[in-house]
This record gives structure tokens, C-alpha cells and sequence, in this order.
């Protein structure tokens, strides 16, 4: 089989037979893709796996679930903004914290 990938994020794209070409894809340039050819491929979830090395290797736990919760992977800088949002518990706290802030106030 080919597998048919993007050279500059890894991406696999699609799977195709020896014999068959690849099509052109949608908004990715043509100087961009790339073929590899296997006899081990994904045949579930193949956006779970990259190509890397001239391998097909699984990605690893956090892009999988950066796909399955954003459906795209972060890039470093937003992987750093999302671990410096207040949790849910911690907003919770502060709108508690205004409240009785503004209730003191007006016994005052």
C-alpha cells in the first residue's frame, strides 16, 4: 500500500493501492505531499498516527488528545496559554470571592 502524507506536518492524508495515484488534496500544495510505501498500515483512526522517519508511528498521548478535543494539534505556545487558564473550580472561587466582597460592602 501508499501511504499518502503531508511532508511538513506528517499528517497521513490517505491510503491508497500500489497501482493507484495520489489526487490532489485541498488546500495543501502539491510540493507538500509525500508517499510512503508499506505493508503495515492504519486501518482505524488514522489521524491518531504520523509518518516520521520514513515510519508510520503512532502520535503520542497528548496530540491524540489535543485531535479529539480541539481536531487539530496545538502548537507549543498554545499548549502554554491553555495550562495558564484558571480552572473551572478556580473561577467558581473568585465569583464566590466578588460576591461576598459586594455584600460586605453594603453592610458597610
Amino acid at each position: 500500500m501508499k501511504i499518502v502524507y503531508n511532508n511538513k506536518t506528517n499528517s497521513i492524508l490517505s491510503i491508497i493501492s500500489k497501482n493507484q495515484k495520489p489526487r490532489t488534496y485541498k488546500n495543501i500544495p502539491l510540493e507538500d505531499i509525500s508517499l510512503l510505501i508499506s505493508d503495515w498500515y492504519p486501518e482505524e483512526n488514522m489521524q491518531y498516527y504520523k509518518v516520521k522517519n520514513n515510519k508510520i508511528v503512532k502520535r503520542s498521548q497528548t496530540e491524540i488528545e489535543e485531535l479529539q478535543r480541539y481536531r487539530r494539534i496545538l502548537t507549543p505556545d498554545e499548549r502554554t496559554l491553555n495550562k495558564l487558564k484558571p480552572s473551572h473550580e478556580e473561577i467558581q472561587k473568585a465569583q464566590n470571592t466578588i460576591e461576598i466582597l459586594t455584600l460586605i460592602q453594603e453592610v458597610f
